[in-house]
């Protein structure tokens, strides 16, 4: 929330609020990466309730957001997503040119980041624009 709190006000100034939340396929993997053998569909399906809890959970606090910001006069648009972070966010930036990014770093694991570069710092790299981490 500290994140959002920090976009308004900085939209505060533009009257212009977007939104991307990506329900990232990266936290199931975190989560549910054990193999369970015989029952490859439980790990399916186990990953499909968790990104739908995931989905649900954020589309309350988009909401919470949008009223915070509507309250202030500042139009808001939302992108929400399922994919990989940073290329979810860089599809959303090519339709909305923005002027700066707001974002913070997910607690990812830290087995997930000796394998694989940091999606916001691909981002970062990719965007364009510039990149503030809250």
């Amino acid at each position: 929330m500290k994140t959002a709190e920090f976009a308004i006000e900085r939209a505060k100034e533009g009257k212009k609020l977007i939104i991307a939340f990506v329900v990232d396929v990266n936290l199931a993997r975190y989560f549910v990466g054990a193999e369970l053998g015989l029952y490859p569909e439980l790990k399916e399906r186990c990953k499909e309730e968790l990104l739908k809890e995931y989905r649900s959970r954020a589309a309350e606090k988009i909401s919470s957001i949008v009223k915070t910001a509507e309250d202030y006069g500042i139009s808001v648009k939302i992108y929400m997503s399922t994919g990989r972070f940073a290329l979810e966010c860089l599809e959303a930036m090519r339709k909305e040119d923005p002027k700066l990014i707001i974002t913070t770093r997910s607690k990812r694991p830290n087995w997930a980041k000796k394998f694989s570069d940091s999606p916001i710092d691909y981002l970062i790299a990719s965007a364009g624009c510039p990149v503030l981490e809250v």
